[in-house]
């Protein structure tokens, strides 16, 4: 086995794959979709300030 072949397969296992920045991508979207609900949640069951 040559050295370039070596050197080859360790910079192809540092690529990403569609399908693993697909699953990223959805758990990004998803964590922020359910912060974004906390905050609403969060909003509007705080008790109200009487002024």
């Amino acid at each position: 086995m040559s050295l370039d072949m070596v050197l080859c397969t360790e910079s192809l296992s540092k690529i990403i794959t569609d399908v693993k920045f697909t699953i990223f991508t959805t758990m990004l979207y998803m964590s922020l979709f359910l912060l974004v609900m906390l905050y609403h949640y969060m909003t509007v069951n705080s008790p109200k300030k009487q002024e």
